[in-house]
């Protein structure tokens, strides 16, 4: 899932996603693996795991406004 998104994160940067918006791709990235770990392969998220996204996701808030 690191990898898809690795290459995701290099094909948007390619076309045009300025250097300042990188940092917060790949915070969300810490987002989507777990999720679409979940999905896909039926991974169990714990109270951490789900804790720690919540932070992730409170400082991207913080770090747009």
């Amino acid at each position: 899932m690191m990898g898809i998104s690795l290459i995701l994160n290099i094909y948007a940067m390619r076309n045009g996603v300025q250097i300042k918006e990188i940092g917060t791709m790949e915070a969300l990235s810490y987002l989507f693996v777990p999720v679409l770990s979940l999905l896909i392969f039926g991974e169990k998220m714990n109270k951490r795991k789900v804790v720690s996204i919540l932070i992730i996701l409170i400082g991207i808030v913080v770090f747009f406004q």
